[in-house]
């Protein structure tokens, strides 16, 4: 019970967090750099029992690591730095790395569904284009059309 109530509380304190179009103009972050949140966050990405949460806590440390870093001294992002232990920095290159591998497959995914739709439409124009008497009148007829776009332009 406590785990799904610290990862709501994760969950909304991203939301606050970016809930201005200019995160940097967004004055409730003030309060999270004044009450430091870090070694919570900390625990949060490398304890295994809320190894599930570890993305979350990861993107709302580096959204806090970046709030006015240059126009104030950021506790978040000076502690970052000052980090000694590798566990921290492994948990987050392992988020990291299967957040990739996530995003890549999702844009292939995405890329086999263009290509599939592209197919469908190129059939589509080609049926409409050789049942319409007027298409291609003066022109060569175009009975394999291979670019679907130019094939709509030709409507």
């Amino acid at each position: 019970m406590l785990v799904e109530v610290q990862h709501e509380a994760l969950r909304l304190a991203i939301v606050i967090v970016c809930g201005n179009t200019n995160i940097n103009q967004n004055s409730i972050n003030e309060y999270f750099i004044k009450n430091d949140i870090f070694d919570p966050l900390i625990q949060l990405i490398i304890s295994p029992k809320t190894s599930h949460m570890a993305y979350e806590a990861i993107m709302l440390l580096d959204i806090l690591a970046n709030y006015n870093k240059h126009e104030s001294r950021n506790p978040y992002l000076t502690k970052l730095i000052d980090i000694k232990g590798e566990a921290v920095f492994e948990k987050i290159m392992e988020v990291l790395s299967s957040t990739c591998i996530k995003c890549q497959g999702q844009y292939i995914e995405i890329q086999e569904d263009d290509e599939a739709n592209k197919y469908l439409i190129s059939t589509v124009v080609s049926y409409v284009g050789s049942i319409l008497p007027w298409y291609g009148s003066g022109t060569k007829q175009h009975s394999n059309v291979s670019d679907p776009e130019l094939a709509f332009v030709r409507l």
